[in-house]
């Protein structure tokens, strides 16, 4: 379990200070490479291997040498992230009343798919670490069960007419 919070916790710090986004370069591989050097980071100093001093101290310099750009990257990844939520905040309120006047199991299903969507995002955002896998299974139990009413539903209205000749 350790081993798990200390990946967590370095994970978040570098990522704060290595934050830079598709947009801060040229093409997809030096964003790639990147990435890989971030990982690289995490891993040295997770597992303490020879070289995870050295990269300390280079996460402490980047830190205080692009003090603006890491300031203004995490500015802007924060309102990024408020617009996102009050997207998702209204699509609830949205769900919400049309809660009112539809089927239940598939408001549920779509208030389901925003959190799922919400917790994506999180763990996206380095906010959590795992999107949570009591709400996939009851999404997926959902649709299961939402696909399997409506199927019983049409059956129902098919052999109605059937019976009654309207068919």
């Amino acid at each position: 379990m350790k081993y798990c919070d200390d990946d967590a916790t370095w994970r978040k710090r570098i990522k704060a200070v290595y934050n830079k986004s598709r947009e801060d370069f040229e093409d997809l591989v030096e964003y790639n490479n990147y990435l890989e050097e971030v990982e690289d980071v995490i891993y040295s100093i997770v597992n303490d291997t020879p070289d995870a001093r050295g990269y300390i101290e280079k996460v402490k310099r980047l830190e205080h040498t692009d003090e603006k750009g890491v300031t203004l990257r995490q500015s802007i990844r924060a309102e990024e992230a408020r617009m996102a939520e009050e997207a998702l905040v209204q699509e609830d309120a949205m769900f919400e009343e049309a809660r009112r006047g539809r089927n239940d199991e598939a408001i549920n299903e779509r208030i389901m798919k925003g959190k799922l969507k919400r917790q994506k995002m999180e763990v996206m955002m380095g906010e959590r670490t795992e999107v949570s896998n009591e709400l996939s299974l009851q999404l997926k139990l959902a649709r299961t069960v939402g696909y399997a009413a409506a199927s019983r539903s049409q059956k129902n209205a098919t052999s109605g007419a059937v019976k009654n000749g309207t068919f």
